[in-house]
């Protein structure tokens, strides 16, 4: 999996997880899996998300990977009623978000595969537009 329970420990200390979860390994795993899709959803589209979210180790992009705990921490934090370091996990949550916003926009590039259509070439998006309707009447 992208991320696993053990990269939360450069983040959270294993004895804090612990506290949080109760020893409940279900409550970090869906926490993660929260944290994977809120991070999956901003990147969709743009970015070749299955390609991504299956690499492991090493090649994670490493950046990418820091943003994700940091979401699946505040999904972790927030299920529960433990005030532990609130407001500094909130921060590195919001800064996170706002990243993967500009991202989002095409604001960011981060080095990650494309998502690409069905005929293989780079899905690219495309605005289009026209001025309001004019009503002329002579």
């Amino acid at each position: 999996m992208f991320l696993e329970k053990s990269d939360l420990k450069t983040k959270l200390a294993e004895y804090q997880i612990e506290a949080i979860t109760e020893g409940d390994d279900s409550i970090v795993n869906n926490a993660i899996m929260a944290g994977i899709e809120e991070v999956r959803s901003y990147l969709l589209g743009r970015y070749d998300v299955e390609q991504i979210f299956s690499q492991t180790g090493d090649n994670r992009n490493k950046l990418l990977l820091e943003y994700t705990k940091d979401c699946a921490i505040w999904h972790l934090i927030s299920s529960s009623h433990s005030d532990i370091i609130y407001e500094n996990v909130l921060t590195r949550y919001d800064r996170a978000i706002q990243f993967l916003s500009k991202t989002q926009a095409g604001k960011v590039t981060i080095d990650l595969p494309a998502a690409m259509n069905d005929k293989g070439n780079e899905i690219t998006t495309i605005r289009g537009g026209s001025m309001p309707p004019q009503n002329y009447n002579w």
